[in-house]
């Protein structure tokens, strides 16, 4: 599922004429997030927690 919106949120880039440069920029973290998604065996990104300062937070909705 989040490769179909990843690619559609590339598609979308594309059309409004972000740059070859950010398109790419976008392309390689969004395949890092599906990558560390898939390793963590997290199967919705609101499960995702990331550390600020110590303190463990969540993707706000």
């Amino acid at each position: 599922m989040l490769h179909q919106y990843c690619s559609q949120f590339l598609a979308y880039c594309q059309l409004v004429d972000f740059s070859a440069r950010s398109i790419q920029a976008l392309t390689i973290r969004l395949n890092e997030l599906a990558n560390f998604l898939k390793i963590q065996r997290i199967r919705s990104v609101k499960k995702v927690r990331y550390r600020l300062s110590g303190v463990a937070h969540s993707i706000p909705p």
